[in-house]
């Protein structure tokens, strides 16, 4: 899914399936990387895995781009993305890890 929650496209399946792991794209919206931290929203996504999916324990991963080329918008360096990860890290439980888009 995107970052705007609920994902227009695939709220029912996420809502309604069994994930182990769901894939969030956290560029190219305004709710991504380049937002954090006013408008990225891990925080959304962490609140679904907790209270609407089938599986509380879903593991959510941060979709960053790989390159400056991989996204019309949304790219971050490793020293920015390093930190995003940390702050999320301690404050969401739900973290998977960090995927990336090249």
């Amino acid at each position: 899914p995107q970052c705007p929650f609920p994902d227009e496209y695939l709220g029912d399946a996420l809502n309604n399936g069994w994930f182990d792991m769901v894939f969030v794209q956290f560029y190219n919206n305004y709710c991504g990387l380049n937002a954090y931290p006013k408008e990225f929203n891990y925080y959304a996504w962490d609140a679904w895995a907790k209270t609407q999916s089938v599986n509380k324990d879903v593991k959510v991963f941060i979709g960053a781009a790989g390159s400056s080329k991989a996204a019309g918008s949304g790219y971050v360096d490793a020293t920015t993305l390093s930190t995003i990860y940390d702050a999320v890290r301690s404050n969401y439980t739900n973290l998977g890890g960090i995927m990336t888009w090249d």
